[in-house]
């Protein structure tokens, strides 16, 4: 991955990434190791998109969380959202201080990511991720 970004931008793309977090395994740690990578390429993304994990009926995710003895245990699946067609639900690792701070720090680096101008043949596109 590391490469790839590095070489894009340096035949002139403009380099944007998507960052899902809140996946059931998911540590602090994890979302830390995401954070420094960011930072490491800073000077090569342009912009960076924080999603939060979706649970889909009929997916792979799904049907994992939905087996007792595979489901995560911080996870608790609510009711389907009719409009979005996710189910809702929550992850008590949210309420975690560390899982909290490692979060914001993402969003810090990904905010100073996005506040960068983009390079001048890529700004008709900015707003089309």
């Amino acid at each position: 991955m590391s490469e790839f970004i590095k070489t894009a931008h340096a035949v002139g793309l403009s380099v944007r990434l998507t960052c899902i977090i809140g996946e059931g395994n998911e540590q602090a740690d994890d979302i830390k190791k995401t954070t420094n990578f960011l930072r490491e390429h800073e000077s090569y993304i342009e912009r960076v998109v924080v999603n939060r994990f979706a649970y889909i009926p009929g997916t792979p995710a799904f049907y994992f969380q939905k087996a007792p003895e595979k489901a995560y245990k911080n996870i608790k699946l609510g009711e389907l959202d009719l409009e979005s067609g996710l189910l809702k639900h929550s992850n008590s690792r949210y309420m975690e201080l560390k899982h909290r701070i490692a979060v914001f720090g993402l969003l810090r680096v990904a905010n100073t990511i996005n506040r960068k101008p983009l390079i001048e043949k890529a700004t008709e596109f900015e707003g089309a991720f």
